[in-house]
């Protein structure tokens, strides 16, 4: 008897040293450890256990009421250190279990293939725990079903190469808050359904365009890469699902370049919030995005111009846009041609530096809705009224000539090629009935004598007969002649020619 005792005395030692202690039998009449079971579905007799906030250090335990089908098991705020394989899910009820949740633990340690008996299970909550890794073979088991995992708040400061391979079925993964440095090609591999990827708060400083491709993200619709050290925007392309990308608060990127989002035409929604280095947006910057329907760029102080160019002109044409928030920042104008202004539902543009010129006399028309009150800051005698109230002699709107306006001016160029071809086929056809008019120009007359470059030269008269233009120099005035002597000899013969 005495062996008996020693042993289960030893036994128990060995699961408190390990951090777990003997199986608890929870949801009974009256529950010393705190555990509550709560029904989800009156229906189908489906049951949530919640032993959240209690002193637990382990997950081996067993419900009071066995007939119960348990979908949902919460640990959250416990005192768990590690989770144990054989003491992870019910078995007998391995094929019900949809959610774990671990979350606000002090869990550093996860055996390998702990959750193989976990098939059913769709969402697993690790979050605010103390992982400084992620390992591949944890999640063995949970190909087929698992579709969210949440790993915020950790301290995983690297991720293996294929660390979620196993995860084939996965629609949301959350990393926030990790000081995670770098990430690569492989990193994501196998993630073919990944949805919702979050990359808040980490300490990646590059991304680099093979991350997220159609070989690794393919089915990626959402990503956010807030709070994080990056100095440049990721260069995205191939995925074609991409709707929405977060990039506010990172504080060290300055510049928004050259079809930034070319690549991504399928995007909708853009964040770029809290940018306080930013203060370039180069033409082009959003070229591509005829689907988009939410911009924020707000809350960057050096953030003085957003060029005309900036998005390109489909916009103009039959996109309509949600919002359009460009509020405190410190831009001065905005082009009346940038977007289809009166077909904009919201537009938020206070708190900033307007200068209350006749270049953004637009924003007073009825038909453009601003829902906050922008003010004017310059001219002076203009400075904190509302630019809704500032009337159009304020603006000192001058009338701008008709040569201003692009179908005008090509209509005009075309009158005035037709005009001037008219002219000039009336001229021609006229001066050819006046004698001496166009003749003169493109024919020769014949009664104009032509000049001669020699005048020793003979010519001919209408009977034929030879007359001798220039005269042979008098023999007397050879010797005077500048010229060679005269060879009368020569001078006969030529005179025969």
């Amino acid at each position: 008897m005495l062996g008996k005792f020693q042993i289960a005395t030893f036994f128990l030692a060995w699961l408190v040293v390990n951090g777990q202690q003997y199986e608890k039998l929870i949801c009974k009449d009256v529950d010393t450890i705190g555990c509550k079971c709560t029904s989800i579905s009156d229906s189908d007799s489906t049951y949530k256990i919640d032993c959240s906030d209690t002193s637990l250090n382990t997950t081996w335990i067993t419900p009071w009421n066995m007939s119960w089908t348990y979908v949902e098991i919460s640990f959250a705020g416990s005192k768990l250190t590690k989770l144990v394989k054989d003491h992870l899910c019910l078995v007998y009820q391995q094929e019900h279990l949809k959610q774990y949740n671990f979350a606000n633990n002090q869990i550093a340690e996860i055996e390998e293939h702990a959750f193989d008996k976990c098939t059913a299970l769709k969402t697993l909550n690790l979050s605010k725990n103390k992982l400084t890794s992620i390992d591949s073979e944890w999640f063995q088991g949970l190909w087929a079903y698992l579709e969210d995992l949440n790993l915020h708040d950790n301290q995983i400061s690297t991720i293996s190469d294929r660390a979620f391979t196993h995860l084939n079925n996965l629609r949301y993964l959350n990393l926030d808050n990790n000081p995670i440095t770098k990430l690569t090609d492989q990193t994501f591999y196998g993630l073919s359904k990944l949805e919702v990827l979050s990359l808040d708060g980490t300490q990646i400083a590059e991304i680099d365009s093979s991350i997220f491709t159609s070989k690794t993200t393919p089915s990626l619709e959402t990503l956010s890469v807030q709070r994080s050290k990056m100095e440049h925007l990721p260069k995205l392309k191939d995925l074609k699902y991409l709707k929405q990308v977060d990039f506010n608060r990172n504080e060290f990127i300055e510049a928004v370049h050259t079809k930034q989002f070319a690549d991504v035409p399928s995007v909708t929604n853009i964040s770029l919030d809290y940018m306080k280095k930013l203060k370039v947006i180069e033409d082009c910057a959003f070229c591509g995005l005829t689907d988009l329907k939410f911009i924020l760029i707000s809350d960057s102080p050096k953030l003085t111009e957003i060029p005309e160019s900036a998005f390109d002109i489909g916009l103009a044409y039959g996109t309509v846009l949600d919002v359009v928030d460009f509020s405190n920042n410190s831009l001065k104008t905005l082009h009346p041609k940038m977007f289809p202004w009166k077909s904009i539902k919201t537009i938020n543009l206070a708190g900033n530096r307007w200068n209350c010129s006749c270049d953004i006399a637009w924003m007073t028309h009825p038909a453009v809705i601003i829902k906050d009150s922008p003010k004017c800051f310059s001219p002076p005698e203009l400075a904190s009224y509302e630019i809704r109230n500032v009337t159009k002699n304020q603006f000192d709107c001058k009338t701008r000539t008709s040569y201003r306006t692009p179908r005008i001016f090509i209509a005009m160029t075309i009158m005035l090629v037709i005009s001037g071809g008219v002219l000039i086929t009336w001229y021609i056809w006229s001066s050819r009935k006046t004698e001496g008019g166009m003749s003169l120009i493109f024919k020769t007359n014949p009664l104009v004598k032509q000049p001669y470059a020699y005048r020793n030269l003979a010519m001919h008269q209408e009977d034929g007969e030879q007359i001798v233009q220039n005269k042979a120099l008098d023999p007397d005035e050879e010797d005077d002649a500048p010229y060679p002597p005269f060879d009368k000899e020569h001078n006969n013969k030529a005179a025969l020619v």
